[in-house]
């Protein structure tokens, strides 16, 4: 068989062929090697996601579905009445520390004026969460604005508020963020 050339030159009879160097790990300990470390790294991303997913509890189950369920075209009605109030609600964080933040709502009726006299609750639940995690009684600090500290820790909340006054009730969820 005659010697191929190289780099573009023929190699002469007389002149030996490049010694070649033996590799570092030999192939039939290297490819089962690389194999299994593909499959580590596999299981490796899996089990990071599994502790990622359940580093918060994971997802909440809702206590007692089906009523909830059941009860679920009270609470639609009780909403499309609150909403033909034109009641709107203003929501704020301040003061946030260690220990939680407080809470202003500002209520006002359709043409603008404060809404005074309302009695109720606001409630703080994460929004993947079921059930509030922190919940306190509406206190008026001023006509139509109402103030509670509430123990928030920085994240995103979902607070609710349910108010009535007289024979009106007044429900609305507005989304803030503690930083």
């Amino acid at each position: 068989m005659p010697d191929l050339p190289t780099n573009g030159h023929a190699r002469g009879a007389d002149e030996p062929k490049p010694e070649r160097r033996p590799p570092l790990v030999p192939p039939h300990i290297a490819w089962p090697a690389f194999i299994v470390a593909l499959l580590l790294v596999g299981v490796g991303s899996a089990f990071q996601a599994l502790f990622a997913a359940r580093s918060d509890g994971g997802a909440r189950v809702v206590d007692d579905y089906h009523a909830s369920a059941q009860e679920m075209e009270t609470r639609t009605a009780a909403l499309a009445a609150s909403a033909a109030l034109g009641w709107a609600a203003e929501v704020s964080l301040d003061g946030c520390d260690a220990e939680g933040c407080t809470v202003e709502v500002v209520v006002a009726d359709r043409a603008g004026a404060p809404v005074e006299g309302l009695r109720g609750t606001i409630s703080a639940r994460r929004p993947h969460d079921a059930a509030p995690l922190a919940e306190a009684a509406l206190a008026e600090a001023a006509p139509g604005v109402y103030r509670q500290r509430l123990g928030l820790a920085p994240a995103l909340w979902d607070l609710s508020i349910d108010a009535t006054r007289g024979g009106d009730r007044f429900l609305t969820t507005v989304r803030r963020e503690v930083r």
